[in-house]
């Protein structure tokens, strides 16, 4: 019994890992493949960061979030009532 116990936290651990790891959200740079310093809003989207979670995070709405907005964008964001980190001084 004991260690079926183990085997299945040990199943748990590994999946668990592998979801956080999918989580993750590229770097500037892979999703910046011209090198402008900007990456597109849709170029966000195709990278798997929501529609409205770029859009929030492009502090001056011209459609491009720079590397500093980027540093803000969440692939799985939280609710955060319309002010995102990068409105408000990260907080």
């Amino acid at each position: 019994m004991q260690q079926a116990i183990k085997a299945i936290t040990a199943v748990a651990a590994i999946s668990l890992t592998g979801l956080a790891h999918a989580q993750e959200k590229p770097d500037f740079s892979e999703i910046d493949q011209d090198g402008n310093g900007k990456v597109a809003v849709e170029q966000a989207v195709k990278a798997g960061i929501p529609e409205a979670e770029a859009k929030k995070e492009d502090l001056d709405n011209d459609g491009q979030l720079t590397e500093k907005d980027w540093e803000y964008v969440e692939k799985d964001p939280k609710p955060s009532g319309g002010k995102g980190p990068g409105l408000d001084g990260g907080s």
